[in-house]
């Protein structure tokens, strides 16, 4: 049975980062963003203007985070502890969304 290589790992790590850092963390943050402001009662507008004043801030965040998180997870953790260390993970990138949105 043959087993990758450590650069065809890297490969395929790489190209599921950057398919779920395009398409779904920037949808998951605007989602964030706009779900939070109304069940503060700030209503569309408040919606629009926290998307325009902490949405690339918050998107350019995950990415300096969940780039090298999706990385070690993909390539280094083995499946039976992803589930851990992203949780772990998390932790750390959810103190930053609720720092945002202070």
């Amino acid at each position: 049975m043959a087993t990758a290589s450590r650069m065809q790992v890297l490969q395929m790590a790489g190209r599921k980062v950057i398919i779920d850092q395009l398409t779904a963390s920037p949808v998951f943050l605007g989602s964030f963003l706009m779900f939070t402001q109304l069940m503060d009662g700030h209503g569309l507008a408040g919606c629009q203007l926290k998307l325009e004043r902490d949405w690339w801030t918050m998107v350019k965040g995950g990415w300096s985070c969940w780039v090298i998180g999706h990385l070690v997870s993909f390539s280094v953790v083995p499946v039976h502890w992803r589930v851990l260390y992203i949780n772990i993970v998390s932790i750390g990138f959810g103190t930053f969304m609720s720092k945002m949105m202070v």
